[in-house]
């Protein structure tokens, strides 16, 4: 999945980092501080709401976007009160995907 998103979302003036954990994505974060963050729900060493809450101690500014196969209200509300800007449910519609991280990245390029 993280391949798919990464041909997807890749462009000229973009830089993508992956992680397949929580940890390797706040390890990654802590040397280069990225401009949108796209997460998953539920990471094999925790949940999103865990890892928001860590990186909005140190970026608070950096719009996430959450993705998840289990998609419901509680989960959104959840996501919503640690910081996350969008939440998609899975199966994710590429166009969709690509045009609400234009809109976020755009949003704060203006800022």
């Amino acid at each position: 999945m993280r391949k798919m998103l990464a041909r997807l979302l890749r462009g000229k003036e973009r830089d993508l980092c992956m992680a397949g954990t929580g940890q390797e994505a706040l390890d990654a974060i802590r040397v280069q501080r990225p401009d949108l963050i796209l997460l998953d729900f539920f990471l094999p060493d925790m949940v999103a709401v865990t890892f928001m809450s860590q990186i909005k101690n140190m970026y608070p500014a950096i719009p996430i976007i959450i993705v998840s196969n289990f998609w419901n209200m509680e989960y959104a509300k959840l996501a919503a009160q640690q910081g996350a800007v969008d939440f998609i449910p899975k199966p994710i519609d590429p166009q969709q995907l690509v045009e609400i991280v234009n809109i976020r990245l755009s949003e704060g390029t203006a800022a």
